[in-house]
C-alpha cells in the first residue's frame, strides 16, 4: 500500500479513538456543566431550520404547481413573500444560533482540544513516534534529518495537522466578540482550514517522501518501519572483503 494511503487508514484509526474519549468527556452532564445549555440551544435551533426548510419545500412545490398551471402567480407570489420574509429572519437568527453554540461548546472544544494534544504529541512522543493507528499500519514519526525528536516537534505537528489553531481561535473569539463578528471570524477560519486540509493532503501525495505541511513546519516525516529497519540493515551490515 502506498505511504499515502497508509497514513490516511493510520490517521483514521486515531481518529475514530480519540472522538471517542472525546464524545465520552463531553456528553456526561458531571462533568461537562454547559451540557444542558448547548442541548437546549441546539433543539432551538433545529426547529427553526426545520421551519425554515419547510418553508422552502413549500415554495418549491408551489413553484411546481405554477408551471403546471394549479395555481396562480398571485398564489405563488403569496408563498415567496412567506419563505423569502423567513428567510431574512433565519439567517439574522442562524447567526445567533451559532454564536450560542460556540458559547456552550467552549468547555468541549477545550476538552477536545486537550485530549488531542496529549494523544498525537504527548502519547506519540512517549511511545517514540507511533500512535495506535500508525502501530497498526507499521508506521512511525521520525526527524526529517539526522537526530532525535522532542515533544515540541509532535506538539508542533499536532497543532497545525489536528487543527489546534482553529480551535484556539474560535474560543478565544468566542470570549471576545458579539455575535456578528464571530459569526464573521468563524466563516473566514473555516475557510483556511479547509484549504490548508487541502494543502496538506496535497503535500503528501504530491512529495516524493510523502511530507505533508505539518511535517515540513514540524521538521518531521512518517516512514513505515519495514523502510526504517531497510535502513539500519544498510547502516549496521558491512560489506565483506573480496578473498586475495
Amino acid at each position: 500500500m502506498n505511504i499515502g494511503f497508509k497514513r490516511i487508514a493510520a490517521y483514521l484509526v486515531d481518529i475514530v479513538i480519540i472522538s471517542v474519549v472525546i464524545f465520552v468527556f463531553t456528553n456526561v452532564k458531571e462533568i461537562n456543566f454547559q451540557l444542558n445549555d448547548y442541548n437546549k440551544a441546539y433543539n432551538s435551533y433545529s426547529k427553526l431550520y426545520e421551519k425554515q426548510d419547510n418553508l422552502k419545500e413549500k415554495y418549491e412545490k408551489a413553484k411546481d404547481k405554477y408551471e403546471d398551471e394549479k395555481v396562480t402567480k398571485k398564489e405563488l407570489n403569496k408563498v415567496k413573500k412567506e419563505y423569502n420574509d423567513a428567510k431574512d429572519k433565519y439567517e439574522k437568527k442562524s447567526k445567533t444560533y451559532t454564536y450560542k453554540l460556540a458559547k456552550y461548546s467552549v468547555f468541549s472544544t477545550s476538552i477536545s482540544i486537550v485530549i488531542t494534544l496529549l494523544y498525537f504529541g504527548v502519547c506519540q512522543f512517549l511511545l517514540k513516534g507511533q500512535t495506535i493507528g500508525k502501530k497498526i499500519l507499521k508506521l512511525k514519526v521520525v526527524k526529517n534529518k539526522e537526530g532525535n525528536l522532542c515533544i515540541f516537534n509532535y506538539l508542533l505537528r499536532c497543532f497545525i495537522l489536528n487543527s489546534i489553531w482553529a480551535n484556539l481561535i474560535l474560543v478565544v473569539g468566542i470570549n471576545l466578540l458579539n455575535a456578528g463578528s464571530y459569526y464573521t471570524l468563524n466563516y473566514y477560519v473555516s475557510n483556511i482550514l479547509y484549504i490548508m486540509e487541502l494543502v496538506i493532503l496535497m503535500t503528501v501525495f504530491m512529495n516524493k517522501d510523502s511530507r505533508g505541511l505539518h511535517d515540513i513546519i514540524a521538521g518531521t516525516k512518517v516512514i513505515s518501519i519495514n523502510e526504517k529497519l531497510e535502513e539500519k540493515e544498510v547502516e549496521y551490515i558491512k560489506p565483506k572483503k573480496e578473498d586475495k
